[in-house]
């Protein structure tokens, strides 16, 4: 089956996440748990949540393990076609629980999935006090730590334009019912304007290689969902050119 990619945005889009930040677990607040959690949410074409699966996990297990559910009534929108028509959609959302005031709620808050990344904000004060600007804890927390999560990866020789040994493209697929790939672009949420010839690669790479269908009540839909290919150079030719 033929694909379609494009180089310019189309109708195609991943569904809309907006989390709940305005609710911290009592509980998690008293225990000083900060945690966060990488998941995996399946939406109909209504906007309805219909999965949620928990694929990693950091920090306390007990909160990060309840994630999924503290965040059952976020606000979500339908994921689009790439003729602009609502469809099933599968997204990928980092969400972190933080208490900045302790290392580990610091730890935690350092975390990031590029440009899939939602906090949640725990903050302790001592009765009496108020709380300090938002800027002095960002410069309390210091640099951020970023988390890949490639679904693939392919080992070149070099990297043309690339400064560097990786470069991750992050593509936003439609997916037939049989799992072929109907249409393919870069993720226009990321810096993919440099570069447009790595998302072209990579679509052809899973156009050839196909995805798994989404199966819902047992039959498969057909769907979009984001993919990330990492691009990089083996580590031995990485070591030779060094020495050289």
């Amino acid at each position: 089956m033929l694909f379609h990619f494009a180089f310019a945005a189309s109708a195609l889009a991943l569904p809309d996440f907006t989390p709940i930040q305005t609710y911290y677990p009592p509980s998690a607040l008293r225990k000083d748990q900060s945690a966060a959690a990488l998941l995996e949410l399946t939406v109909d074409p209504e906007g309805k949540r219909i999965g949620c699966e928990t694929l990693a996990i950091f920090g306390d297990e007990e909160l990060a393990e309840d994630i999924c559910k503290l965040q059952a009534r976020a606000e979500i929108g339908a994921a689009r076609d790439s003729s602009g028509n609502p469809a099933y959609g599968v997204l990928r959302v980092f969400v972190r629980y933080s208490i900045i005031q302790t290392e580990k709620g610091r730890e935690i808050y350092r975390l990031e999935a590029p440009g899939y990344t939602h906090t949640v904000t725990g903050m302790r004060f001592r009765s009496g006090t108020r709380p300090a600007p938002f800027e002095q804890f960002e410069a309390m927390v210091g640099e951020p730590k970023h988390l890949l999560s490639a679904d693939a990866t392919l080992t070149v020789e070099s990297l043309p334009g690339v400064d560097g040994t990786m470069w991750h493209q992050n593509l936003i697929v439609e997916v037939s019912r049989d799992g072929s790939l109907a249409h393919c672009q870069a993720d226009a949420r990321f810096d993919v304007s440099r570069h447009p010839a790595y998302a072209k690669a990579a679509c052809d790479q899973l156009a050839m290689v196909g995805l798994e269908p989404l199966l819902v009540e047992g039959r498969p839909v057909v769907h979009v969902r984001r993919y990330e290919v990492q691009f990089r150079i083996p580590e031995e030719q990485k070591a030779t050119e060094s020495e050289n």
